[in-house]
């Protein structure tokens, strides 16, 4: 009797550090928000001015306020994993983003998703590609990815609308046209 219960609470202690050392190995290593600012129009057409150009640049930073806007809009990824921050970072099509989500409420774990960046006029499709914590790759199926799409019309003024987009290293080129 003595050996079953010494094994049991053997085994209890073990998962309980198993347990401990999960959470702490998934768990957020900076801490991030969903703070964003709104697109300043005024500047992207003072930009325009003086470049003589009919087009705008998106920064990197410009994307990520994108992002979060739609990102803070919805943060229920899922029904057991709720979105907390993210930082967003461009590299020519592809969006990588670094994100602190909550398990069932409970476990904060950061979580690095990469997204391809596709130009469907008239809107920029964000297209889920693939999830990980740490190195281990998370399964579509805890996730849910539901593609992210941003009308950039509608960060325009309406006599002006988006021509075609085209991303670069730097950022993302905007044409502009006439409506």
């Amino acid at each position: 009797m003595k050996r079953l219960l010494f094994a049991l609470l053997t085994l209890a202690l073990l998962l309980a550090i198993i347990a401990f050392g999960i959470i702490r190995y998934i768990k957020p290593t900076e801490t991030l928000d969903l703070q964003y600012k709104e697109l300043s129009i005024g500047a992207k057409v003072t930009e325009m001015i003086v470049k003589r150009q009919f087009a705008v640049e998106l920064t990197e930073a410009d994307v990520e306020n994108i992002v979060k806007k739609q990102l803070a809009e919805q943060p229920q990824l899922s029904p057991d994993m709720r979105l907390t921050g993210a930082r967003v970072e461009l590299a020519g099509n592809r969006l990588n983003i670094a994100a602190n989500v909550r398990y069932k409420n409970k476990i904060p774990a950061q979580v690095s998703a990469v997204y391809d960046l596709q130009w469907q006029e008239p809107n920029l499709h964000i297209v889920f590609r693939d999830a990980r914590i740490k190195s281990i790759s998370l399964p579509r199926s805890q996730f849910d990815p539901q593609p992210i799409d941003v009308n950039l019309n509608d960060l325009l003024p309406k006599a002006v609308a988006v021509k075609d987009v085209k991303f670069n290293g730097e950022g993302v080129h905007v044409e502009l046209k006439l409506r």
